[in-house]
């Protein structure tokens, strides 16, 4: 039988690589303020990174995108961790269904920079998956430059059947298998 989870409502907790407590919640409208910061707080290498072009801040209309979700083709969840003083904003994870009655999405992260390599992106992507399979997904895909070597390492590390597909422009055409 399968789980139904709520996308809108979704709360998880979980533990860095260094045990620190982390938060994962459903982006909300309110939220366009974090990631703002987030923004502020990603080197230029991790903004191209994730959005393949030089980019300082996000637009307004960007950030009502990111953060206006439908919860159903269009999933976003924080990652907040536990700090001295309370919980800071570390990094987010959505999906985006292809189309209507599709059973793939891709999948994109971002991360301070401060916070990578602690297992944000991992606890993310997993969480996502969760939500995911509940919703009928079947396949995750990303596309990922090349010498994003710490984003390949979330998929490799996710043990789901994969397919990688290189394409000529530098950037890789990861699927992954949500079902197997």
């Amino acid at each position: 039988m399968k789980i139904k989870i709520d996308p809108q409502n979704f709360i998880e907790n979980a533990r860095t690589l260094d045990g620190k407590k982390v938060l994962v919640r459903a982006i909300s409208k309110n939220d366009k303020p974090l990631l703002v910061d987030e923004t502020e707080h990603m080197s230029q290498k991790s903004m191209y990174y994730r959005f393949f072009t030089p980019k300082r801040q996000l637009t307004d209309k960007e950030l009502v995108y990111f953060t206006e979700l439908d919860y159903h083709a269009h999933v976003g969840l924080l990652a907040l961790v536990e700090e001295p003083g309370g919980f800071v904003h570390a990094g987010c994870g959505r999906y985006l269904v292809f189309s209507k009655n599709d059973s793939s999405a891709e999948v994109a992260f971002d991360i301070k920079d401060e916070y990578q390599g602690h297992g944000i992106g991992t606890i993310l992507f997993n969480s996502l998956c969760t939500i995911a399979k509940s919703e009928g997904i079947s396949e995750f895909k990303a596309f990922v430059l090349a010498e994003n070597l710490k984003m390949m390492e979330v998929f490799d590390h996710a043990n789901l059947p994969m397919t990688k597909r290189y394409r000529p422009s530098g950037v890789i055409e990861v699927s992954m298998k949500l079902d197997a």
